[in-house]
């Protein structure tokens, strides 16, 4: 898989760029996973940004995205409360 996004990084990002368009928490989700799979630092926030968007649409693997965000440190600063908070707001939505 990681060959794939690789060699078609750019055409996997026009395509769920389209998705984004109608708004939709799945999309935002894939598009989000996609930039953060990239090296280049710029689309950190971009990934972050998406995976806010997938988060406020109800999306559970968003928030636990967000958490290792917070812990890693990707695209944001640290912040180990933060970080528990969007993995108690996920577990919340997967057990509810």
């Amino acid at each position: 898989m990681e060959i794939v996004y690789a060699e078609w990084f750019d055409k996997w990002i026009h395509l769920w760029c389209q998705a984004n368009k109608r708004k939709e928490a799945g999309a935002q989700f894939r598009l989000a996973a996609l930039y953060s799979s990239s090296t280049d630092p710029s689309m950190a926030k971009k990934a972050i940004s998406l995976f806010r968007q997938a988060a406020k649409g109800g999306m559970p693997e968003a928030d636990y995205a967000l958490g290792v965000c917070y812990e890693r440190g990707y695209g944001v600063r640290k912040n180990a409360k933060l970080a528990i908070r969007w993995y108690q707001t996920a577990e919340g939505q997967v057990w509810e």
